[in-house]
């Protein structure tokens, strides 16, 4: 098998439709997510979209000979983050995205509802959420709204690291 060199670089605005594209091939747990969204460029928004925003310069991507295959992102001030997302990001995307109902909600696929549920509760601390107890694990199980499909362990919340393949699938 041929390897070829992986660099980590910066990120580039140029950059943005390659990094929304791997969140959307990596989003289902890894692998590709591109069936399981009505709006493709959901999880991008979600999960890649406020780093590119407001902490661009702690945004990196993997690139290779085949193009931009993974990235890394981080908030410098995480609790900062979280208030400028609620007050800068998510109210446009709210609009954008309505809070499905429960009818609507159980023919979505869970990693969908998941990314509608990080728009309308982000950094939700219900006391009432219980802990995985098969494994560690940062990734809380969701209320009501997520629970009429078997759970699903997401992605990592947006301040913890998750280790992913690099390249997405082509």
């Amino acid at each position: 098998m041929d390897c070829e060199p992986t660099c980590i670089r910066r990120y580039r605005p140029d950059d943005l439709d390659s990094l929304h594209r791997v969140c959307l091939q990596t989003a289902d747990i890894g692998q590709d997510a591109t069936p399981l969204f009505h709006y493709p460029e959901l999880p991008g928004h979600v999960y890649v979209g406020p780093y590119v925003t407001f902490e661009p310069s702690l945004v990196f991507v993997a690139e290779d000979a085949a193009g931009i295959g993974g990235y890394i992102v981080a908030a410098l001030d995480s609790q900062a983050f979280e208030q400028r997302l609620e007050q800068d990001w998510w109210p446009a995307l709210r609009a954008r995205y309505p809070e499905p109902s429960q009818d609507v909600a159980d023919d979505l696929s869970l990693p969908e509802r998941y990314a509608l549920h990080d728009i309308h509760h982000p950094w939700d601390t219900d006391p009432t959420w219980r802990w995985h107890g098969s494994r560690a694990s940062s990734r809380r199980q969701r209320p009501a709204l997520m629970s009429s499909r078997p759970h699903w362990e997401g992605p990592v919340p947006r301040n913890r690291a998750l280790p992913v393949p690099c390249r997405a699938l082509a």
